[in-house]
């Protein structure tokens, strides 16, 4: 399914960066019940209003697709054999904002992705990535967007 036309009155580039915040990388994977149960107490006690939201894209053989939860209803697409892993993060997460968008204005989220080079190429204003432009504008343009948070 093609991404639709980009109807804003500002262009991708003129916009600000991104808040991410990457401290949850920062954490130490000492072990995976310890690392949840931080994770866990950072989410209950920082975001307790939150919706929480996963996207990821993923490549097996020569079949490639994304996913997205949120609040652990999950959506998920397959996409064409010749689209990159890349693509599906990015994708992921696009589709994952659209939907986000339609929730009621003031809505506040916390979206956990594990591509470090998407959150790298939704940083730079001039990407040549068709799909990052959609993101930005998506992100900076939807009134139900009152705070974001983006962890890697």
């Amino acid at each position: 399914m093609p991404l639709p036309p980009i109807y804003s009155s500002f262009p991708p580039r003129t916009l600000a960066l991104l808040v991410i915040r990457l401290d949850l990388a920062a954490l130490l994977r000492s072990s995976k019940s310890t690392y949840h149960k931080h994770i866990k107490a950072i989410i209950v006690n920082v975001f307790p209003s939150h919706t929480l939201c996963y996207t990821d894209g993923s490549k097996s053989g020569s079949r490639t697709g994304y996913a997205f939860s949120i609040n652990g209803v999950i959506a998920h697409r397959r996409l064409g054999n010749s689209a990159s892993i890349f693509s599906a993060e990015l994708l992921s997460i696009y589709y994952c904002l659209s939907h986000l968008s339609l929730l009621p204005p003031s809505h506040k989220f916390l979206l956990f992705f594990d591509s470090l080079s998407s959150l790298q190429e939704m940083q730079d204003l001039h990407s040549p990535n068709p799909i990052v432009p959609h993101i930005l504008i998506l992100l900076h343009s939807s009134s139900s967007f009152s705070s974001s948070s983006a962890f890697h």
